[in-house]
């Protein structure tokens, strides 16, 4: 799906090319198909979700039969309320793959792929979001990043030996008429959704250390967002 809107710019904040600092973020994730410690405790619980977005049409180039194509990237900023130790999910693949040839290592389903975290017993919220926009093919590649321009407050609580789902976040692409006629991206709404049975049996594939027969579906349902930048659906 691509939707066209200039409304969005206003939700937007576009990153430079300068690095810009970062905040302390906390190493909480699980790995996959990995041994180690309890997943959970009584002082800690595992949340888990997916991270998707709508795949970008292939198009020519204007000269010769190169395929330009275009990808995606969320990372979600994640927060305890209390202490303010911040955590991220993060999707991340080989970008000179995705570009060239279309192929993205790791995805579970098409466009995304699931995500957990151990955190420790707390609430939370996600706070931001960025966005990598990468464009391209064998001649090269253009990129741009996008954070919120607004605050934002989607909770969540993270119960002793909890294991929750908090539902999909997708990335809805966001354009204008540029140059020519072409489409420039301008960003990501996104849209989150309960996509509990498709992505239980890909957690559980995927984490195979984490026991996910008590897996609640916790789907987010509401939070402080702008209206149109974020949808509970």
């Amino acid at each position: 799906m691509r939707i066209f809107t200039v409304a969005a710019i206003a939700l937007l904040t576009v990153m430079g090319c300068a690095a810009q600092q970062k905040p302390p973020v906390a190493q909480s994730s699980v790995s996959s198909r990995s041994a180690g410690a309890p997943a959970v405790s009584e002082s800690h619980g595992v949340v888990a979700l997916s991270i998707a977005s709508d795949p970008e049409p292939v198009s020519s180039l204007l000269f010769g039969e190169q395929k330009q194509r275009s990808r995606y990237s969320t990372t979600l900023i994640v927060e305890n309320i209390e202490t303010r130790a911040r955590f991220e999910f993060s999707q991340d693949y080989n970008l000179t793959r995705a570009l060239t040839f279309g192929l993205v290592d790791g995805d579970d389903f098409k466009g995304g792929r699931v995500y957990a975290h151990r955190l420790p017993v707390g609430s939370y919220h996600i706070t931001d979001f960025e966005v990598l926009w990468a464009t391209g093919s064998q001649f090269g590649t253009i990129s741009r990043t996008w954070t919120s321009a607004v605050p934002l407050s989607i909770p969540f609580d993270v119960a002793p030996q909890s294991v929750s789902y908090l539902g999909e976040w997708r990335c809805l692409p966001q354009g204008s008429e540029g140059f020519l006629g072409t489409t420039e991206a301008v960003g990501c709404l996104f849209a989150i959704s309960d996509r509990f049975d498709r992505d239980a049996p890909l957690l559980n594939a995927r984490f195979t250390n984490i026991d996910w027969s008590g897996l609640m579906n916790s789907t987010m349902r509401s939070g402080e967002a702008p209206p149109g930048l974020i949808t509970f659906r």
